[in-house]
């Protein structure tokens, strides 16, 4: 141990483990600060992500609820194909249409065109199937004078 003058308390109190550990509070509280800092705008951020999502599902809810009036009013005075979607079910594909256009609006009008084809196809063999696992369980049966189309055959 290093023996310093009684005299110079100052010059002892000074020393380098005490100088060291100053400084180690000083970049601590700096550090502590910063983050405070930083988790009040992310909270911030957080508050307005949360705001702006809430505003847009009420926007869409709106919209949806919008476009089923307004295709109500269209289908009015008109009759359905019987081998063709119902008056629902093709409000539900023109709706689905509508939200693929906000979730890929990168598309290009042909791709959006190929998208909806295979948007109805998919709906055709997702039917096919729900309608032969419906009669398979005894659970329903086809109508009479209608038949499967036997060129179609749903992908598995």
């Amino acid at each position: 141990m290093i023996q310093i003058p009684a005299g110079d308390a100052f010059s002892a109190w000074f020393t380098l483990d005490r100088v060291l550990a100053a400084l180690a509070i000083l970049i601590g509280v700096g550090g502590v600060w910063r983050a405070e800092r930083l988790f009040s705008r992310l909270e911030k951020q957080l508050e307005t992500l949360l705001k702006n999502l809430h505003t847009d599902i009420l926007k869409q809810i709106n919209f949806s609820a919008l476009s089923y009036a307004a295709f109500q009013r269209a289908v009015q005075g008109l009759d359905f194909a019987p081998d063709q979607l119902t008056p629902e079910a093709a409000f539900a594909v023109l709706l689905s249409n509508r939200l693929n256009l906000d979730i890929y609006p990168h598309l290009t009008d042909e791709q959006q065109a190929q998208f909806r084809q295979e948007t109805r196809a998919n709906i055709e063999n997702q039917a096919r199937k729900m309608s032969e696992a419906l009669i398979a369980n005894g659970m329903a049966k086809l109508k009479e004078g209608l038949e499967f189309n036997p060129e179609f055959k749903p992908e598995v």
